[in-house]
């Protein structure tokens, strides 16, 4: 330590050199920590705790307990008993730590290490450590008044005066004011002794007892254990009549004393800061004893030394036992003068001690108008008088055992308290006795303890020393009798305030980002026994370095963390100094003495980094729409410096905040060589393609928000494919419209494409989309219709549906009695009965299909409205307006099949010559016939226009019959690219008049689909008794008076026989349409083959025909039949029977129920044709085509197109047939597969589109590698040169001349191939599906097997 400079008052500059070997020494594990806190403790008492250490390692392991051994033995609050133990395997054992507080109000905190070895091996390997604090409190009281002044005269009826103590603390305190147990002279306290409860006050009296006229004056101080003295001023003046206290002021003696212990003290200091007014040069007189028969008085002297500038006159107050000589006395300025005091005892065998007390006046009164009061002095003094071998034994205790004062400055004083008392009934006397040289101070050295005394004891240190350490060992003379000394130990320690910064007052920053800023958290530790307030004198730094907690507090054996930051605009490397100002604290609360000082040095240094991501790039695939994602990756700096980032999303192309995905963490902070995991959690609610970057930004500091600018570096970036989960309307499996509607034009009618588009786009949390849904126009009747759709899920997400009713109607709810004691609220609406809409099961599994069913009854003649709720997954909201119109009866009503009368025609190319009759088809559903009449004269003013046939209706008039649809032939010639709208009235019989937008348009563009769409059912419903292959034809464009043919299957789905008649349909002058065998019948589960002709006649047009299937349950018919033979047969047998009973004559019932009879259903199947000119033969069809010169060389189907199944746990789906149906097993299809339940093997994430192809190669590969094929390869290697036939005969020649034709003109090649892969195909279809057609072959027999070479 460096040498202070006594000579200088300025700060101290030091530094406190600790050994720390031990600390050096220790191992390098970490310890396992555990925290004990004892919370508030009294001072005086102590509070223990128990700690379990248990040994769950499987060796015998040795514990050795250890103390902070940078703490001072004697400030040592935290103690156990325990040195070591050792423990067994899995043994567990307790600790007690007792935590007893030394120093009234401190905050104390340690640690004590409990090192742990194993019996066979001598290096520790396990630290546990106990960090164990507390707060020691003690008493608090406060007095109301530190003044108390009398005025009396004779005639004065009250002299005494009240001031509370009032207690503050929660636990009870003794008091006791320092006087002795004679009669006081002038004033009287009253108590003079007593305890105060918690939170509660005492009231003491004070009597002014003068008998003589004067002014008296005499101070008090209430002594408290391990508290300050509470001081009384105590002034009081004797009248001698009221008039002559008139008009007289009393001033105070001037005091420089601010500490109360100071007060307390000033009388026996040695060492003072001021000059006293007055002095003794021994305040103690022990008279020692006293032979009360042989010797009756003894006498002792003392010095008072006058310090003032004036002359004062001493008057003492005299006492039965000592008396002081001279009483009363005048003593020059700075003089002192000899008092004797003479002891003589009044009886024998007693203890005798008195405070004597002295006032001290103003010689000379300098104004008649303000009087001084006077100054009063204490001389304690001692006797008994014992004989010399008679005295009582003393019972006799002190408190604490060991004084311990709180730390001090060096130079300077402190100050606590001790507490003598006596156990016995008998009073006893004390006499401190010390070394020959002291630091101590202690107050009153000797007295009589008759309950308990208060002692007040200071330490007086060297000053300009190093941190010493005061113990001395003094004794206690009890009743001056040297056989009962005991000892007491005073323990003190005075140092200047030390903490230690970092590492040797050394602190570093690296790695500081440029144009960043760095804060590092350094630890700063208490290494004194006092409790220090530090602040840092940052005045001296620079603006880049900042000390951002430069001041702070610490309590001894304590540590705490500053943070200090560091920002730099280039690369830089420097050191800085800084001074670090230390003050101790007494109380928790008091700044104490002169600060030390100590020198810190900062190191900074800065460069530059950037960070990088591993993976960069990441694609979620496709995803569902409000649902959470994540993804993860790893950021690395690979540089020098630490880097303080702010991570973001953006959109890849623009710099705006991507909202649909957040990353974690957003702030932190990456050290050099060191790596972060983070993530991404995505939650988009947009659907659509979403491309973002994650992209980081520095930040100046680890703790704030803001960030650097022009800093953002992308690192990372992802894309997702955003899908909210959907269904769709695929199908219309089955209805009961009659005849007069297809599936194609019920589709049309229920406005079922914008219902799926609304579907597709419904948002989030909005329920404003709505949706108008026509049903078909009816009579009025009480029969229910239903069409059935198939829903299908077409994301890879589940879709949770359901339907809910929307009220649109007035009518109110009404109570109902569903039992005898409960009664309901319902709506007694008839229109909920007009529709109903419900979905076989609300979930749907990803690319599985439900069906929906939804029931209508025409009994509520106009137009109705009603209404539902379709919800799905995320709160996304459909209003489903389903429109119907029940006719009245014998009223006459023409309907569409469209949503609306607009009508909108094909696209016409300019360079057609005959262009096509567009056919718009209306329909009667009454047994009304209705007549109509098109207005032409929007047609006639555009060809007139034109001076060209541009517009012409083929029937602008007609009758439509009932229950059939008519259709209105529109022919459309454009001369010019252009779009015309028209507005054409149409009257009918009724009266009515509705008027149709016709919309066209010419194209220089000639737009056809040379390969015609295959519509193949999208989905399979099991409760539909007939399914047709394909319930939609669209033909591929062929020309007039020619002729087509296409096949499709019709398969019975019931366990009932059916019998099925196709009829013939027919449009006037344009097409017919027939089944080649229309009469058939159906097995259960048969599938049969329908061939349909199509016929065109000499009117080119684009129009679509329903071909109608009427079908019948031959099983519930004939069931029917037999049942009314059964009841009839019964009935006849039971009518002539009767029982005549007491209550009359009964007849019996017919048991016999007669079964429902069979009614037929249509199925209707939709054919699109497209019928050409031959004078446009050119311009639609290519050579290639005309001349059949290709065959069909693509498979003409979208693999999306193919049927899906609908997934009904409850209910068996299409199985392969199987004879035995007793074994036969119930299976359901699930993702286009046909699979039994519960099977293990099935694997619900196949693909759809792999499936299919590997199925469709299969079926090729077949065909080609069979002997079939090869004989026709054989075949047509020997067949003669090939010509082409360029006409087209007629089909109904004679036999002979056609048989002519075929040995004249051979058929292509090509053909020929694409019709034998075509006939292969069915006969497999037809020998695995049991299918039973019979198939017409050509005169080569390509069954025939042949002896060829295998093919490679």
């Amino acid at each position: 330590m460096s040498e202070i400079n006594t000579a200088c008052n300025c700060n101290y500059k030091y530094d406190l050199n600790i050994n720390l070997s031990e600390t050096n020494n220790a191992p390098s594990f970490d310890p396992v920590v555990i925290k004990v806190n004892f919370g508030e403790v009294r001072i005086g008492h102590e509070k223990s705790t128990k700690v379990t250490i248990s040994n769950d390692g499987d060796v015998l392991k040795n514990y050795i307990v250890k103390h902070n051994p940078h703490t001072l033995s004697a400030y040592q609050c935290f103690h156990t008993l325990t040195r070591s133990f050792d423990l067994t395997p899995h043994e567990t054992t307790k600790i007690r730590i007792t935590y007893k507080p030394l120093i009234v109000w401190s905050q104390d905190q340690n640690f004590i290490s409990i090192l742990c070895k194993s019996s066979e091996e001598q290096e520790l390997h396990e630290e546990i450590r106990l960090e164990a604090s507390g707060n020691s409190i003690g008493p608090q009281l406060q007095i109301s008044t530190n003044m108390v002044n009398f005025n009396t005269w004779p005639q004065m009826q009250s002299n005494k005066k009240a001031l509370e103590i009032r207690n503050l603390s929660a636990f009870p305190v003794e008091f006791k004011f320092d006087v002795d147990d004679a009669p006081m002279p002038i004033f009287e306290i009253v108590p003079h002794v007593g305890i105060v409860d918690g939170n509660r006050h005492v009231i003491v009296n004070i009597t002014f007892r003068a008998t003589t006229f004067g002014v008296y004056s005499q101070r008090f101080f209430c002594m408290i254990h391990n508290h300050h003295p509470l001081m009384v001023d105590c002034f009081g003046v004797y009248w001698k009549t009221e008039q002559q206290r008139a008009g007289i002021k009393h001033a105070k003696n001037p005091e420089i004393v601010e500490n109360i212990y100071d007060r307390y003290m000033r009388d026996v200091q040695a060492i003072v800061k001021e000059t006293p007014a007055f002095s003794f040069n021994d305040a103690y007189l022990n008279f020692g004893s006293i032979d009360f028969k042989n010797e009756k008085e003894s006498t002792l002297v003392t010095t008072f030394t006058n310090h003032r500038q004036q002359a004062v006159i001493v008057k003492w107050y005299q006492d039965e036992v000592f008396k002081v000589t001279p009483g009363q006395i005048e003593i020059p300025a700075e003089e002192c003068a000899l008092f004797e005091c003479n002891f003589r005892p009044s009886m024998i065998d007693n203890i005798y001690s008195r405070n004597l007390l002295c006032n001290i006046y103003n010689a000379e009164q300098k104004s008649e108008t303000i009087s001084t009061m006077p100054l009063s002095a204490i001389l304690r003094v001692l006797g008994h008088s014992f004989s010399e071998h008679n005295s009582w034994v003393p019972q006799f205790q002190h408190n604490p055992g060991s004084v311990v004062l709180p730390p001090v400055l060096p130079g300077d004083t402190c100050f606590t308290t001790l507490e003598l008392r006596s156990a016995g009934y008998l009073p006893t006397s004390f006499k401190f006795i010390s070394p020959t040289t002291s630091n101590f101070l202690l107050k009153p050295m000797m007295g009589t303890v008759r309950t308990s005394t208060i002692v007040v004891v200071q330490l007086v240190s060297f000053p300009n020393e190093k941190p010493k350490m005061y113990s001395e060992q003094w004794h206690i003379l009890l009743n001056n009798d040297k056989n009962h000394k005991i000892p007491i130990c005073l323990k003190g320690y005075a140092a200047y305030p030390s903490v230690e910064i970092g590492q040797n007052n050394t602190i570093i920053i690296r790695g500081v980002q440029v144009g960043c800023e760095e804060v590092v958290s350094v630890s700063i530790r208490n290494t004194s026994q006092f409790h220090v307030h530090y602040e840092f004198m940052t005045c001296d730094l620079p603006d880049e370095v900042k000390i951002l907690t430069p001041t702070g507090s610490l309590t001894s054996n304590s540590a705490n963390t500053i943070k200090v930051s560091f920002k730099s605009s280039a690369r830089v490397c420097k050191q800085f100094p800084v001074t670090c100002l230390v003050y101790a604290i007494r109380e928790l609360k008091q700044i104490h003495g002169s600060p030390a000082e100590i020198c810190v040095t900062i190191n900074v240094e800065a460069d530059h980094s950037d960070l990088c991501s591993l993976p960069s790039r990441y694609d979620f695939g496709t995803v569902e729409c409000h649902h959470i994602y994540s993804s993860e990756f790893c950021l690395f700096n690979y540089g020098h410096t630490t880097i303080h980032y702010e991570l973001s999303v953006y959109w890849r192309h623009v710099m705006e905040h991507y909202e649909h995905a957040t990353v974690w963490p957003v702030y932190g902070t990456l050290e050099p060589k060191a790596h972060v995991h983070c993530g991404i959690n995505f939650g988009p609610h947009q659907p659509g393609v979403h491309y973002a970057r994650v992209c980081y930004k520095l930040r100046p500091d680890a703790n704030g928000l803001e960030t650097v600018e022009n800093t953002e570096k992308f690192i990372y970036e992802f894309e997702a494919q955003i899908v909210n989960p959907y269904i769709q309307i695929i199908e219309i499996a089955d209805h009961n419209f009659g005849p007069l509607f297809s599936k194609r034009s019920l589709w049309e009618c229920l406005n079922i494409n914008w219902l799926n588009h609304a579907l597709a786009g419904a948002r989030h949390n909005d329920s404003t989309m709505c949706i108008d849904l026509n049903l078909p126009d009816a009579e009025m009747n009480n029969k229910y219709f239903y069409v059935t759709l198939m829903a299908r899920n077409v994301t890879q997400f589940a879709v949770q549906v359901s339907l809910k009713r929307k009220k649109l109607c007035d009518c109110e709810l009404q109570e109902v009695g569903a039992f005898l004691s409960i009664r309901r609220r319902v709506y007694q609406c008839p229109h909920r009965q007009m529709c109903k809409l419900s979905i076989m099961e609300e979930t749907i599994s990803p690319l599985s299909v439900q069906s929906m069913t939804l029931q209508v009854n025409y009994f509520c003649e106009g137009e109705t409205t009603l209404s539902y709720y379709l919800s799905m997954n995320e709160k996304r909201f459909i209003i489903m307006n389903f429109k119907l119109n029940a006719i009245g009866v014998d009223q006459a009503w023409l309907s569409k099949y469209s949503s609306t009368y607009c009508i909108l025609l094909q696209p016409m190319y300019l360079n057609t010559k005959q262009a096509n009759y567009y056919v718009y088809w209306f329909y009667n559903n009454t047994k009304t016939p209705v007549s109509y009449e098109l207005n032409e004269l929007e047609f006639n003013q555009s060809n007139k226009n034109y001076r060209f046939e541009v517009w012409k209706c083929l029937n602008p008039s007609g009758v439509v019959k009932e229950y059939e649809s008519h259709p209105l032939l529109i022919h459309y010639h454009p001369l010019e690219k252009k779009s015309i709208v028209l507005h054409v009235p149409l009257a009918l019989s009724d009266g009515r008049r509705i008027e149709l937008h016709i919309r066209a348009r010419g194209t220089r563009t000639n737009i056809q689909n040379k390969i015609p769409k295959l519509y193949l059912p999208a989905a399979i419903c099991a409760n539909v008794p007939v399914h047709l292959s394909m319930d939609r034809l669209r033909i591929q464009a062929f020309p007039v008076w020619s002729s087509t043919t296409r096949m499709i299957f019709i398969t019975n789905m019931s366990d009932d026989i059916l019998g099925y008649n196709w009829l013939k349909t027919e449009v006037a002058g344009l097409c017919s349409v027939e089944v080649m065998d229309p009469n058939r019948v159906l097995r259960p589960h048969q599938t049969d083959v329908i061939v349909v002709r199509v016929k065109s006649y000499g009117v080119a047009c684009s129009t679509r025909v329903h071909l109608p299937c009427q079908l019948i349950s031959h099983t519930k018919y004939l069931q029917h039949q037999k049942s009314l033979k059964d009841y009839q047969r019964r009935q006849q047998e039971i009518q002539d029977e009767f029982i005549i009973t007491d209550k009359g004559i009964t007849y019996p019932e017919n048991e016999v129920m007669i079964l429902p009879e069979a009614k037929s259903f249509y199925t209707t199947l939709a054919l699109e044709l497209e019928i050409k000119s031959f004078v446009d033969r050119d311009a639609f069809y290519s050579p290639e085509e005309q001349f059949i010169l290709e065959p069909q060389s693509i498979f003409p189907a979208s693999i999306d197109t193919l049927p899906h199944k609908q997934k009904q746990p409850s209910i068996a789906f299409l199985s392969k047939p199987n004879n035995d149906k007793s074994q036969s097993s119930s299976i359901s299809f699930n993702d286009d597969l046909y699979v039994e339940k519960n099977s293990d093997e099935f694997d619900p994430n196949i693909d759809n589109v792999e499936f299919y192809r590997q199925v469709i190669e299969a079926l090729l590969a077949d065909a080609i590698f069979s002997n079939r094929f090869r004989a026709v390869l054989d075949v047509q290697k020997r067949a003669a040169p090939i010509y082409y036939s360029q006409i087209r005969p007629q089909k109904d020649l004679p036999t002979d001349i056609e048989k002519h034709l075929d040995d004249m003109y051979n058929e292509p090649q090509m053909p020929v191939v694409k019709d034998v892969m075509h006939t292969m195909l069915l006969k497999s279809f037809d020998e695995i599906f049991g299918l039973k057609t019979k198939l017409h072959e050509k005169v080569i027999d390509y069954n025939r097997e042949v002896d060829l070479p295998a093919l490679p």
